[in-house]
């Protein structure tokens, strides 16, 4: 095992903090300790985060580089060297748990381990914990389990021999140790973690117990809030000064530098490429830290950290975003701590213990901005309810899972949209529209073949992005109830200039009575760019990207159903009965429907003709 030289920190950390550090007496025990720490995790293999980002020793030592660089300068004057040779321990611990072993797991939740090394905070030992994560596990919705597993199988409960652990199951550990690796931290610094051979890991074994408990202590504080340690160090040590050791100041350190590790080397392209990332939760993690293209301090603002990003995706921007509000958050609670532990004491000069940064900037907060050089619509943009019970009360009860209540939702929005763009041509409020020529007004089409689609496509309106925002994908919330769509057609004595059919804003989600996924191109008239928007969705889509696309005015939805559906949706609209026939049969706007199978497209239906059909028989339209 190869020694850690301090001395390889010299030229890596700023001048002051180099000679404080060799200044510590505990030095001399600090390297055998992150030597040990260093070859365990190089052994370990993090045979349960294969697919995470790096999390390597170097993780660590870069995690203590950049909280050195996070002081300012006046606190490192106040610093001690042992608050820094108590941050480089912890730095080296905080992320302990992931480089556990397969063995190491076994032997920590082995029923007979009983052992709570920290019931101040734990309440349950390993085994108990274990059980419970298994329970909750076997109850994940079918969302979480494809986060986890990129797959809908239900979750089992993981061998209890390392050999047997197939991938799935060292995903599943995974999640498990990744919610509880600061308690590991914490628990390996005192050293009462089990090892394979029955005896324990002590890395700290030649540091007295109270060194032992703070290192660990700050390790774990990564993933706890801050306050909740509060009590416990006026118990037993001293919150503000503890021999010289600056406890939350070394913890708000190790936070905000932890946070900060988020560039792209973490998260190498050359292992993504050679590498198949089965979790969706770690593949999104490493498209963000390859969208990180520079981390700087802002030459604008002294007390900011600039951060440059291109991400490529709506959702990666969404990650970037809320990564963004996140340490925001922790950076203006770091320092209100700071403030209320140290701030009053300027006599004893706590009051300089601060950070060099208070604001994160970034090239990607203006959003008008960015929209202007990326394709997508950087933008949270999801299937929503207008009441709470609205979908329930109205999909389940009224329409069970019947397709033919789609195909009339959709065509009465479609039937209404070309409507109202013709009366604006009409009007004169509309001088010309970028109309896409067609057969009809509106055009479905059924695919008798796999994929087995419905689509409908119509010459209508369009929506801009707030509509699709805040209506279409809006159940109970209709477009036509707006002071704009009043505005346009409404008249003086407060009627509709246009006939309507669909009126509970439920269209859009009634797609999903014929199929599970939607696919949707819309341009409204009013955009003369050329360029509408499209996106895919299911309806349980926690975000939904949108990106701008070259076409028509108009809307189109396809829907992507099966065999019985499509079929029952034929045999309605073909029936020659007339109680039973499609029900719109007005020639304007004109309705076709089409059969598409392998080599040819038939017409099934068109409203002109049925018509004229009716009226040839004097029957009543």
């Amino acid at each position: 095992m190869a020694a850690f030289h301090i001395t390889s920190l010299q030229d890596q950390i700023p001048p002051p903090l180099w000679s404080k550090l060799q200044q510590s007496p505990l030095s001399p025990k600090v390297g055998t300790a992150i030597a040990e720490i260093a070859e365990i995790y190089r052994l370990s293999g993090v045979p349960f985060f294969r697919e995470y980002t790096d999390h390597s020793f170097q993780h660590s030592i870069e995690v203590f580089k950049t909280a050195c660089e996070l002081f300012a300068e006046d606190a490192i004057e106040v610093l001690s060297p042992d608050d820094l040779i108590f941050l480089l321990l912890a730095s080296a611990l905080h992320d302990s748990g992931l480089h556990v072993t397969e063995d190491v797991f076994l032997a920590l939740t082995e029923q007979t381990n009983s052992v709570v090394a920290t019931p101040v905070f734990d309440d349950k030992p390993w085994p108990e914990l274990w059980n419970s994560f298994i329970a909750e596990a076997k109850r994940f919705s079918a969302k979480k389990i494809i986060s986890l597993f990129g797959d809908s199988q239900p979750v089992q409960e993981p061998p209890r021999s390392a050999i047997d652990l197939s991938q799935r199951d060292r995903l599943l550990i995974g999640e498990f140790i990744r919610r509880h690796h600061p308690r590991y931290a914490h628990e390996f610094s005192l050293g009462t973690i089990p090892s394979a051979s029955g005896r324990r890991l002590r890395p700290l074994r030649h540091f007295d117990d109270a060194a032992r408990d703070v290192v660990g202590l700050i390790a774990r504080s990564h993933g706890m809030s801050l306050r909740s340690t509060f009590n416990y160090l006026q118990s037993r040590y001293d919150i503000r000064d503890f021999n010289r050791l600056h406890i939350i100041y070394v913890m708000v350190a190790l936070r905000i530098a932890d946070y900060l590790q988020i560039q792209p080397a973490r998260a190498p392209v050359l292992f993504d490429q050679i590498h198949k990332i089965r979790s969706p939760y770690s593949s999104g993690e490493w498209r963000v830290h390859q969208s990180i293209e520079n981390i700087t301090t802002s030459s604008l603002d002294p007390e900011a950290i600039f951060i440059a990003a291109n991400p490529q995706s709506t959702h990666d921007f969404l990650k970037i975003e809320r990564w963004f509000a996140d340490f925001q958050r922790e950076l203006d609670l770091s320092w209100a701590i700071l403030g209320e532990v140290y701030g009053r004491f300027s006599q004893e000069r706590f009051d300089k213990l601060r950070l060099k940064t208070r604001r994160i900037r970034s090239n990607i907060e203006d959003k008008v901005e960015l929209q202007q050089r990326v394709k997508y619509v950087p933008d949270l943009i999801k299937f929503s309810v207008a009441e709470p019970e609205l979908l329930k009360l109205l999909m389940g009860p009224l329409y069970g899972d019947n397709p033919l209540y789609g195909l009339r939702e959709l065509t009465q929005n479609a039937v209404d949209s070309v409507r109202e763009l013709e009366q604006l041509l009409k009007t004169g409020l509309l001088l010309d529209s970028d109309r896409g020529n067609a057969v009809a007004d509106i055009e479905i089409s059924l695919s008798e073949v796999a994929p087995w689609t419905f689509s409908i496509c119509d010459r209508g309106t369009g929506m801009t992005l707030d509509i699709i925002k805040n209506y279409f994908l809006r159940a109970g919330a209709s477009f036509r109830t707006s002071e704009l769509w009043k505005k346009e057609f409404i008249d003086e004595a407060g009627k509709s200039t246009v006939a309507r059919t669909g009126r509970f804003g439920v269209g859009a989600l009634s797609a999903f009575l014929i199929g599970e996924q939607l696919k949707v191109y819309t341009r409204h008239y009013s955009d003369k760019s050329g360029f509408g928007f499209s996106f895919e969705t299911k309806i349980d889509n926690e975000e939904i990207e949108v990106v701008t696309q070259r076409g028509p005015v108009g809307t189109s939805i396809t829907v992507e159903s099966d065999k019985d559906r499509i079929n029952l949706i034929k045999e309605y609209i073909a029936s020659k009965h007339e109680s039973r026939s499609f029900y719109y049969i007005l020639a304007k706007p004109s309705v076709t429907v089409n059969l598409i199978d392998q080599t040819k497209s038939t017409k099934l239906y068109s409203s002109k003709e049925r018509k004229a059909t009716c009226r040839a028989l004097d029957m009543k339209v």
